[in-house]
């Protein structure tokens, strides 16, 4: 096991750095949220993961009308507004453990960011307690415009007994969407994101487990499947 709280990466690292950006969300059309998201690999639309809960609202039982994705490669100067999001119905329902999110983009995306050159590759059910890298921007007293980094291992939830998975980290608000990193047949790809932090677990981020009902909601918001009832899907 390692775990570092140092904002560091190696240079075969950094290139995660070019599929990262923030996900900004507005409470009752006037209160801004910003959460943090990823720009990840589709075979037919652009694509940016993020927690559900930066894309619906559990109060209102509705989707957020006013949400956006602001890549880090444009300094978060430009904002991309999605066409199409995806959540499992479940985490509507309460249950954290499906705290995973897929925003669909147009083409238009791909006219200041090349897509297909920074989406970062994913892949589901793969084996607990993984080595990760984390990143995400926070947003304490102002929103950071640096990634914060967390490098660990993955451990299980003792705390709720969830299938969530945690990592330390001390990160704060903000953070909720950056995806996690690992290294899965000798490459980089993202295995889940940031959800939430428990006061129960000092210095932990927890993350959802990505098994086979997010692997669903990926492939209805790339097109691969055209549709699951398991699934909420939101046309903006």
């Amino acid at each position: 096991m390692f775990t570092t709280y140092k904002n560091e990466l190696s240079d075969s690292e950094k290139p995660l750095l070019s599929s990262l950006g923030k996900v900004e969300f507005w409470f009752n059309k006037k209160d801004r949220s910003l959460g943090s998201g990823s720009i990840i690999q589709s075979p037919h639309f652009p694509i940016v993961a993020t927690a559900a809960h930066c894309i619906y609202d559990w109060e209102s039982q509705s989707f957020f009308e006013r949400i956006s994705f602001l890549p880090y490669l444009e300094n978060f100067k430009v904002s991309y507004t999605p066409k199409l999001a995806v959540i499992p119905k479940d985490w509507t329902n309460g249950i954290v453990d499906y705290d995973t999110g897929f925003l669909v983009f147009s083409s238009m995306f791909s006219s200041t960011i090349d897509y297909q050159r920074h989406a970062i590759p994913i892949a589901f059910n793969l084996p607990r307690n993984m080595d990760y890298i984390t990143l995400g921007f926070q947003n304490i007293f102002f929103p950071s415009k640096k990634p914060f980094i967390s490098k660990g291992s993955a451990q299980k939830d003792i705390y709720k007994n969830s299938s969530l998975q945690g990592i330390k980290s001390k990160g704060k608000s903000g953070m909720s969407g950056g995806p996690w990193f690992t290294i899965h047949e000798g490459r980089y790809v993202q295995n889940s994101l940031t959800s939430l932090s428990m006061k129960s677990a000092k210095n932990t981020l927890w993350a959802p487990y990505w098994g086979e009902l997010i692997e669903a909601a990926y492939r209805v918001a790339a097109g691969e499947l055209e549709h699951d009832p398991r699934l909420l899907i939101h046309n903006y």
